[in-house]
């Protein structure tokens, strides 16, 4: 044995440390030195075995030589690097405390300033925290450098023997200590502020108290329960339920707080009471308990469906008397009372502890009040309204007013599957089920004022999705029949009758104007009996815009383009069709210009003349109707006997005679109008008029008709 340890000294005595192709020779070297360092230790605190007593042992002349050539080696081959590699990484820290990455937090650098002091000052070590921390900082030192082969795993694990034999040390007084950097650790120390003591306590505490935890899903809340209506991805940390609580948090954050609570060292910091340390870490706890169970709830939703028949039996299954929407609220009551027995939740809130929760929160009429809010847990003083909805304290005879919901919520139901099976089609569902459907949500939403703000967000969100969720299910599968119906007894009428004609494309041929009164009539018209019948009562027709009509957030999806040609059409048909006229009728008032050099200029519409001679101006009433035997639109102007004339026959030639000027929107009734001729041995004419229409309803306007289509399909 001597023999062998002395050859171990020898070896470990005459390595060359500086020489870095030889680095990890000199690891293996250091290692058996150790081992046998390690050996003699022992020998030294626990005593030499029988076997090698009776002057047969003589290690203990060799062990304080041999354990300080050890540890000499130790310091340049594995403390030296490990200080350069910390001191690299807190640099960086230093420089860029923006940019960190999520495994390398803030918390993670004060680990690491943590164990760059203990080498410093043994006054503070913790041999588990120092030997965890050494192991990890060589691990990633190996990985990076010798990759993860069964070679780079062997050096490892010589290094991490050793690392352990280091911090492990029964009297530090004797082991290699570094030097450590002030400016480093300040500037260190000085980011680390920025983040509350409490805060990096939390997040420890958060961390340790979570390794074992399950999440909580919406599975679990069904506790073996088999449904298919609501669906939630989010998914709770398991500290953040009852069981968490009770079983882990309390007891991790004591534990966390005595162990790392008097760290005031780490920062440079003044030491603070254990109890105030508690305090602030529940608190920062209880808040983002509430923040956790806000957001589960608000993430829950139904699965969405295709057909009406599969909402009616979303709706049967959540209306039900053990609803999975009952199941969960109920398990949502058990994991927010933190006050309450484990199956707290399993029957309700019982009343005697929402008689607490009231008079903490000063709810109640009895005189007998706590003293704060401080006096019952901030997570079930957040929840009361909650609970209260969902199992009261008082009994009334109205049961709770989650009972009174689920009254609407079958009422909605039984609206729905009426409408589906009595109608037979998703458009009767549309007429007939919508309104009651909305009724139901406006009642729930009176059954969510008796709640708090922040519960009525939280719950009411999910309360009235079912109602939403119906309502848009109805308009889609709405929608994909009027589709249907839309394109057989509008849109192919529209194509053969109408689409490609003058005054709606400008070279086409003219259009009968019996086609136009079948088609655009506003009274009878095929296109404003559909629309008023199927389509109005989804529609806000404003001025200038038409919009869809809400209702529960959703409405019948007509695209934007759909509902703007039905605004022009509108347009078009109340400017052709006066009201209580059964065929076209256009009057409208024109003031003529005197045009120089002209002598008299003809204006006819229909057989009508109006003619001109530069005498004082005055309005001059016409009537188009297209149905005459002199249909057409006619402007000729006499210049010195020559006539220049603009000449359009047919039912739409007053029309086209327009399209041919410069017309100019002044007003919604009134028009400027000018038309060029060209004549000869002088510059062009201008013959100009006032246009002025009966009423805002006219076809005047400049594209009115070029900018109607025929629509292939609503939405």
């Amino acid at each position: 044995m001597i023999s062998s340890i002395n050859s171990s000294a020898i070896k470990v005595s005459q390595m060359d440390v500086e020489d870095g192709s030889k680095y990890t020779d000199n690891i293996y070297l250091l290692d058996k030195l150790g081992v046998r360092v390690a050996q003699l230790q022992d020998y030294e605190v626990d005593g030499v075995p029988l076997r090698l007593r009776g002057g047969l042992y003589r290690g203990s002349s060799l062990y304080v030589f041999l354990r300080k050539i050890y540890f000499e080696r130790f310091n340049r081959l594995i403390l030296f690097p490990t200080r350069n590699s910390i001191e690299l990484e807190l640099g960086g820290f230093i420089s860029g405390p923006g940019n960190l990455s999520s495994e390398r937090d803030s918390d993670y650098y004060y680990s690491l300033l943590k164990a760059y002091l203990m080498m410093n000052d043994p006054a503070h070590i913790e041999r588990d925290f120092l030997d965890q921390w050494l192991q990890r900082i060589w691990k990633d030192f190996t990985d990076m450098n010798y990759g993860k082969d069964q070679k780079s795993g062997e050096l490892y694990q010589t290094v991490s023997r050793q690392i352990t034999f280091y911090t492990h040390q029964p009297d530090y007084a004797e082991i290699p200590r570094i030097n450590i950097d002030k400016h480093l650790m300040e500037g260190t120390r000085r980011e680390l502020r920025k983040v509350p003591f409490t805060e990096r306590l939390y997040t420890r505490v958060r961390r340790e108290a979570s390794s074992k935890l399950e999440p909580y899903t919406l599975d679990k809340a069904m506790a073996g329960i088999e449904q298919d209506v609501l669906i939630n991805d989010y998914k709770i940390p398991g500290l953040f339920t009852y069981d968490g609580y009770k079983n882990s948090f309390k007891t991790t954050m004591k534990s966390v707080i005595e162990i790392s609570g008097q760290e005031g060292w780490i920062l440079g910091i003044p030491d603070v009471k254990q109890e105030d340390l508690e305090g602030s870490v529940e608190r920062l706890y209880f808040k983002e308990y509430v923040s956790q169970w806000q957001r589960f709830i608000e993430s829950t939703r139904m699965r969405p469906v295709e057909s009406l028949s599969d909402m009616v039996k979303q709706m049967e299954t959540l209306s039900q008397k053990d609803s999975p929407l009952t199941v969960l609220l109920m398990d949502v009551v058990k994991n927010t009372d933190l006050e309450g027995e484990s199956d707290a939740g399993a029957t309700g809130m019982g009343s005697g502890l929402l008689q607490k929760v009231k008079k903490g929160l000063r709810l109640s009429d009895n005189k007998e009040r706590l003293s704060s809010k401080a006096d019952i847990n901030p997570v079930l003083a957040e929840f009361s309204s909650f609970h209260e909805f969902v199992s009261p304290s008082g009994g009334g005879k109205e049961g709770s007013l989650l009972d009174q919901y689920f009254k609407e919520l079958s009422a909605a139901r039984e609206a729905l599957r009426s409408a589906v099976d009595s109608a037979g089609t998703d458009q009767g569902a549309a007429g007939s089920g919508t309104n009651a459907i909305i009724q139901a949500s406006r009642n729930t939403d009176r059954l969510l004022l008796d709640l708090d703000p922040d519960s009525r967000r939280v719950i009411g969100s999910l309360l009235l999705q079912p109602y939403h969720v119906v309502v848009s299910g109805v308009m889609t599968r709405a929608q994909t029949d009027l589709n249907t119906r839309w394109s057989t007894e509008i849109y192919e009428p529209c194509v053969q009758s109408i689409g490609g004609r003058y005054p709606f494309k400008k070279d086409g041929e003219d259009a009968a104007l019996t086609d136009i009164s079948e088609f655009f009539h506003p009274d009878n018209g095929s296109l404003w009996r559909f629309y008023n019948k199927d389509i109005k009562p989804f529609v806000e027709e404003g001025k200038d815009q038409w919009e869809v009509k809400k209702g529960l957030g959703a409405g019948l999806p007509l695209t934007a383009g759909f509902l703007e040609n039905m605004r022009q059409s509108r347009m078009i048909s109340e400017g052709l069709f006066p009201r209580g006229t059964p065929d076209p009728e256009v009057s409208f008032d024109l003031y003529p210009y005197p045009t120089p050099g002209a002598s008299e200029i003809l204006f006819r519409v229909d057989g009508k003349e109006f003619r001109y001679r530069n005498e004082p101006q005055e309005w001059h009433e016409l009537t188009w109707t297209g149905t005459s035997g002199n249909a057409g639109g006619l402007l000729q102007v006499n210049v010195g006997g020559t006539l220049y004339t603009r000449n359009y026959p047919g039912r739409w030639g007053f029309f086209k005679l327009l399209s041919a000027a410069r017309v100019t929107q002044v007003s919604s009734t009134h028009y400027q109008v000018q038309w060029d001729f060209s004549t000869q041995g002088s510059k062009a004419l201008k013959v100009r008029y006032d246009l002025k229409a009966n009423s805002y309803r006219n076809p005047f306007k400049p594209g009115l008709f070029l900018k109607f289509s025929c629509m292939n399909k609503i939405g």
